[in-house]
């Protein structure tokens, strides 16, 4: 009978064990604690079962006890990383204390006891730290632990740029986004091989990857633990085709502890940048913040929390070559070309074909009459703000100089709630977010109503919560149940500099952005000011080209079973992603003017000829370089203001 009862007990385990793995086909579940394991034996080297092993974590008193099997062996899973003690009793023997077990994140500690005989009273205590050599795995993993966290220098204050500690890793993105509120810097890195956008980022067991971009930060000063593996050869990393980042966040402990932080760089101090201005890069940053952990009861339920924020400014010099008062009202009679000679402008409307060749009439007096200035251009030229200098040359060149200033407001919180129920079962909780609001300082000083400035906002957030369960349901086997939330806020959204329809219908009076049924604004979260570029960028670019607007999100669920039989570590289970959002890039109109508009050749640019500002306030469009994207399908106008039909760059027989 006794054999009928095992036997049934192996065959219940065997159907429940292929039940997880044909549901565990996606991916098994991701492990990012360790686990202590060992065998006991006595002084003659005999294996010793039946030891009755406590393993005590030092921060929080919480216990598990095990009992070594038939082959002196024993395992502990499921460890939280952090420094615990280990004691092994068994009558007739001294009791064996192991003191200054140090578990790492995803960390695979082996410690062999010897038993010396003797009565439990007697002890034997040993104080030397066990080496943390993982003795049961092919993995390559480089971990970083709590101190060095902490200690190391970091510019970014972004945990993930600590990947860069391993010399074969190479950062394939930006060098310069690598901030915490830089959603893709995670992602962007090659973690053994080429790599970028394959990486899988996990905290707390549960995934962050969005598309290529990372649903949640942490702050430097929580995370305790920070691991990168290369090659994912375990089964259980199912959803990476490239390296693994993994990384814990500190829990709470019997013994109220926190932090506080500020971390500063002074722009006074900076070297002299731009010697034209004589003036420093106004790039000040500052990072302040604090973490609190407490017991809420002791050796049972624990809380940890952080916040900071960061306030950083990018900052770059730029210019612009804006018109001249006379400019403004067409009169080109002073406008000189590099040499210092006067730039004559030709009128479009006469090019005509003499023999093999096209010919233009210049304006009279370099003037461009009231009558053939587009109305729409016209008043753009109006509301352009003043140049603050002559010039560069004899041209006006970057006769505005000013400094292009990103302001980065962030801020970001995480609470996170431990609770040990009893000696089988014990979960956490927790919850962060992140919010970034990016602005820019108005360069014009408020001379700019129609809001042309090329500058740029943005939103850059994250959310994450994740909770976890570990129930033991017997001395041998485990189950561990856990789930994720993240999303992602990344979109250029800058309600500052936004425009209504009514703002381009009093710029232009017919309005192009229709086109029979089909609205090109429709849909559009903002509107922005179309992108106007004037001579290649040399003069400057006006509005905004296209703007970003993604808000992806995912969810995960988890389920990993373990089983130790004998000699043998079996686990099984299955993780389900699902993943969704919005996401685009609303393009907007791009106009472009050029000095051949209103050239002697139209066919090519002449230094001496042709003038970007007269081509401006002719509306005369370069044609082969302007569009309008997306939903609008009608064809560029030929001029700014589209009741203008006269002005082309067409020769004319």
């Amino acid at each position: 009978m006794q054999n009928g009862v095992q036997s049934m007990k192996l065959q219940g385990l065997g159907a429940l064990f292929a039940f997880l793995l044909l549901g565990g086909t996606i991916a098994l579940a991701q492990e990012f604690r360790g686990r202590v394991q060992g065998v006991v034996t006595d002084a003659a080297g005999a294996v010793a079962p039946g030891v009755t092993l406590t393993l005590r974590n030092t921060g929080t008193n919480v216990e598990s006890t095990r009992s070594s099997n038939e082959q002196g062996r024993y395992v502990f899973d499921y460890v939280d990383p952090g420094t615990y003690v280990l004691t092994a009793e068994l009558s007739g023997f001294k009791k064996w204390i192991q003191q200054n077990i140090p578990v790492q994140q995803r960390g695979d500690v082996t410690v062999d006891l010897k038993l010396e005989m003797g009565t439990v009273s007697e002890s034997i205590t040993v104080d030397a730290a066990t080496t943390s050599l993982q003795l049961n795995t092919a993995g390559r993993d480089l971990t970083i632990e709590t101190k060095m966290v902490q200690d190391l220098p970091s510019g970014t204050r972004n945990p993930f740029q600590l990947a860069a500690l391993d010399p074969t890793i190479v950062n394939r993105g930006s060098t310069i986004e690598t901030q915490p509120y830089h959603h893709r810097t995670a992602d962007e890195m090659d973690l053994g091989g080429g790599t970028k956008y394959r990486n899988d980022a996990l905290l707390d067991g549960t995934p962050l990857i969005a598309g290529d971009k990372l649903g949640y930060t942490p702050p430097m000063e929580a995370v305790t633990e920070y691991t990168v593996q290369q090659n994912s050869v375990d089964a259980e990393f199912g959803h990476s085709a490239g390296g693994i980042v993994l990384m814990t966040m500190k829990s709470g402990t019997n013994r109220p502890h926190g932090s506080a932080y500020y971390y500063g760089r002074n722009s006074g101090l900076n070297a002299i940048t731009d010697r034209a201005v004589q003036r420093h890069s106004d790039t000040p940053y500052w990072n302040v913040g604090g973490t609190l952990g407490a017991p809420i009861i002791k050796n049972k339920l624990f809380v940890f929390g952080v916040f900071e924020k960061i306030g950083n400014a990018q900052a770059s010099p730029g210019t612009y070559t804006l018109p001249s008062a006379l400019e403004r009202k067409g009169d080109f009679s002073q406008s000189l070309a590099k040499d210092g000679k006067l730039r004559v402008i030709y009128d479009p409307t006469t090019t005509a074909l003499q023999g093999t060749t096209y010919v233009r009439s210049p304006f009279p007096g370099n003037v461009i009459p009231v009558n053939q200035q587009d109305a729409a251009a016209r008043k753009l030229m109006a509301n352009l703000w003043n140049a603050t200098s002559a010039g560069d040359d004899p041209t006006l060149l970057n006769n505005f100089k000013y400094l292009n200033e990103l302001d980065f407001h962030y801020y970001n919180y995480s609470a996170r709630v431990d609770y040990n129920i009893n000696d089988r079962w014990k979960v956490f909780g927790r919850v962060s977010r992140f919010k970034t609001d990016q602005d820019q300082v108005d360069f014009t000083n408020g001379q700019d109503p129609l809001k042309m400035r090329n500058v740029q906002g943005s939103k850059r957030n994250g959310w994450n919560a994740a909770g976890d369960s570990v129930f033991m349901l017997s001395p041998t086997m485990t189950l561990d149940v856990r789930g994720s939330f993240y999303a992602v806020e990344d979109k250029r959204d800058y309600p500052a500099l936004s425009i209504a329809e009514s703002d381009l219908k009093s710029v232009w009076s017919t309005s192009w952005w229709k086109d029979g049924k089909s609205d090109y604004l429709a849909g559009r979260p903002l509107i922005y000011f179309p992108q106007i570029v004037v001579d290649s960028n040399n003069y400057g670019r006006f509005g905004v080209q296209n703007f970003w607007y993604q808000q992806p999100n995912g969810s995960s669920a988890h389920a990993r079973l373990t089983k130790y039989y004998n000699k043998h570590y079996l686990k099984a289970g299955t993780e389900v992603r699902w993943k969704r959002g919005n996401g685009a890039r609303f393009y907007f109109g791009d106009f472009r003017f050029s000095t051949q508009e209103t050239g002697k050749d139209y066919s090519k640019a002449d230094a001496a000829t042709g003038q970007a500002w007269a081509s401006y306030l002719l509306g005369a469009i370069n044609p082969s370089a302007s569009n309008v994207r997306y939903n609008c399908r009608m064809p560029i106008p030929k001029c700014m203001d589209s009741t203008c039909k006269t002005i082309t760059s067409s020769p004319r027989r």
